[in-house]
């Protein structure tokens, strides 16, 4: 979608921007280990939400998609704002919670939604800038609109890893196949 969104118009990205990009998701791809915690931590919870705000809210909801498909866990992807509209009476003691963070205009109100979810007691898992308080770093650095594909590669991570600890194949998901078959 960047490249199409180039091809478009003026794009909020820079071609250093794209120089770093591989990088970057080399530099997320060396080190499952913040997936594979936060993966512990998710455990066998029966749900979890997702949730992100501009360029992140698709990675949300990609993340929750990865997780129903490898891990069985039963996740849905918002908006904030979505998210604030009723589906956060779900959200209690405990409730897991995976948001997405970049630096950019989101931010401030995604700090704010995740200091409302901890006030009523979930267990959130961020997801952002490296250097600041995530559980998920994502190397900082990269224009908004690019730092969605670091990010969604942490969300296929810690799909992969809750599969593997819910014993799980993530490489052979229940009822999914390459082809699906329509008429």
């Amino acid at each position: 979608f960047a490249v199409i969104a180039e091809a478009l118009g003026a794009t909020p990205w820079a071609d250093a921007d794209w120089e770093r990009l591989p990088g970057v998701v080399g530099e997320v791809l060396a080190d499952d280990a913040p997936a594979d915690a936060v993966a512990r931590a998710i455990g066998d919870a029966p749900g979890l939400i997702t949730v992100g705000r501009g360029f992140l809210f698709p990675v949300a909801v990609e993340a929750a998609l990865k997780l129903k498909e490898a891990a069985l866990l039963l996740a849905e992807g918002y908006s904030a704002a979505d998210l604030l509209h009723g589906p956060v009476a779900v959200v209690e003691h405990g409730f897991p919670v995976l948001a997405f963070l970049a630096d950019g205009p989101a931010r401030a109100s995604m700090e704010e939604l995740l200091a409302d979810l901890r006030g009523r007691g979930a267990r959130t898992f961020v997801a952002g800038p490296a250097g600041s308080a995530v559980d998920l770093p994502v190397p900082t650095g990269l224009a908004e609109g690019l730092a969605t594909i670091p990010a969604a590669v942490r969300a296929q991570q810690v799909a992969r890893s809750l599969a593997l600890v819910r014993g799980l194949d993530p490489d052979a998901p229940r009822g999914l196949s390459k082809v699906t078959m329509t008429e």
